[in-house]
């Protein structure tokens, strides 16, 4: 009896430890689950995340800035745009939002709506204060913003300031910015049929694009060859022509009335046309 006593007095000391249980671990908010989403490039996830997020917390300004990042990054731009629009309303004086509504009207060729933000953007006191990095993509997005209006020399002028902030922080711009950069000041001297300065430009483009291990697409031959048929580098033009398609070569001799050069041997094109 005393040994069945003792069993269910331990039964009932077990179970009694048993009864209240241990604290379930609390669920990771859906802003932070976001968040994680969004830093490693997951960016579906990440706006389903935060559009759940901001159901209830509508006012949180950095959730609906992530927000519209996300959607941006999934080429969502109308929602993109309104997204950054809901977070300037709540704050009107945060530049990078600006800037990045800016950036995703570029993309969708909203122009005007671009140049706006952007000049809202670089006109503010604290523009200055802006990290390096950042002013420098400024001055790149309004120069493409200007080629985009078809306003090379205002182009020019954004992108030489670019250029120049770029060289003087390195350290603070990838050579893949740097290199767009120089790219898209090569298109905007050559609308200004400035040539040899065009080809420059593009020479030094191609050579960041090789010193990053990557070879010369088809296209960027194709300008190299027209930069220096321009500039009257005939033979270099003959060395890169050779690389260049057929239906490329046609294209280049039709818009340059010039034959013999690109559709015939190069290398002789090449002699005969710098005796001309």
């Amino acid at each position: 009896m005393r040994t069945l006593l003792l069993s269910l007095a331990l039964t009932g000391l077990l179970i009694g430890c048993q009864t209240t249980p241990p604290p379930r671990p609390r669920a990771t908010p859906a802003n932070a689950l976001g968040n994680a989403a969004l830093g490693e490039g997951r960016y579906k996830e990440a706006s389903e995340h935060y559009a759940s997020w901001l159901v209830n917390h509508p006012q949180d300004f950095t959730c609906q800035y992530h927000h519209a990042i996300a959607l941006e990054m999934q080429g969502e731009l109308d929602l993109a745009v309104e997204g950054y629009s809901k977070a300037l309303e709540l704050n009107r004086e945060h530049l990078p939002a600006r800037m990045r509504r800016a950036n995703t009207y570029f993309r969708g060729k909203a122009y005007d709506q671009a140049d706006q933000d952007l000049n809202e953007v670089m006109g503010d006191k604290a523009f200055t204060q802006m990290d390096p990095h950042d002013q420098v993509m400024a001055y790149a997005l309004a120069g493409q913003i200007a080629l985009g209006k078809k306003l090379p020399s205002i182009a020019l002028d954004h992108l030489e300031t670019a250029v120049e902030l770029a060289r003087r922080h390195k350290k603070q711009v990838r050579a893949g910015q740097y290199k767009r950069l120089l790219y898209n000041r090569a298109m905007a001297l050559f609308l200004l049929n400035a040539y040899q300065m065009a080809l420059e430009d593009f020479t030094e483009y191609a050579r960041v694009h090789q010193e990053q291990g990557m070879g010369l697409t088809p296209n960027d031959m194709y300008h190299l060859v027209l930069l220096n048929y321009l500039s009257g580098q005939f033979k270099q033009a003959a060395v890169y022509l050779a690389h260049v398609p057929r239906v490329e070569r046609r294209r280049l001799s039709d818009t340059l009335d010039d034959p013999a050069f690109f559709l015939g041997d190069p290398s002789v094109a090449a002699t005969t046309t710098s005796q001309r």
